[in-house]
């Protein structure tokens, strides 16, 4: 440590028509998988995106927002925002217990522009034994 390791050539394609006025928004959540439940259930609670509050994690006064609300907010490449996630109220570094959550990032970026970006999403845990830093391409056409 510390080290890199090469995930590969992955890519998600997404094909859609967005109005003008929509954004797109990337939650990157990042969790030890250990009985894979809570992985499990976040996925879940991605279906009722009303329910997932997010806020930047370097507010000194917490304004937790909606997924909605917070997709608004202007994101320029390439460090993505390091954002603290609430579900149900409760921060997910409390509810999370059969696995073990490290930390989230966010970016979003207008659906009707085009885009080629690099991002930086930076994971670093509360006790700072887990420091990650994903890179990924965002390309809208």
């Amino acid at each position: 440590m510390p080290c890199s390791v090469e995930l590969g050539e992955r890519e998600l394609r997404y094909d859609a028509r967005f109005a003008l006025s929509e954004r797109l928004l990337v939650l990157v959540l990042s969790l030890e998988e250990n009985s894979g439940d809570d992985v499990a259930g976040l996925y879940a609670a991605l279906e009722n995106p009303g329910a997932l509050l997010i806020y930047n994690a370097s507010e000194s006064v917490p304004t937790p927002l909606s997924l909605e609300e917070w997709a608004t907010r202007e994101c320029r490449a390439p460090l993505a925002q390091v954002v603290e996630v609430l579900r149900g109220g409760e921060s997910l570094a409390t509810t999370t217990h059969s696995d073990q959550f490290i930390a989230a990032t966010a970016f979003n970026l207008p659906a009707q522009e085009r885009s080629d970006e690099a991002w930086r999403l930076p994971f670093v845990s509360r006790d700072g034994r887990n420091d990650w830093t994903l890179l990924v391409r965002m390309h809208v056409d």
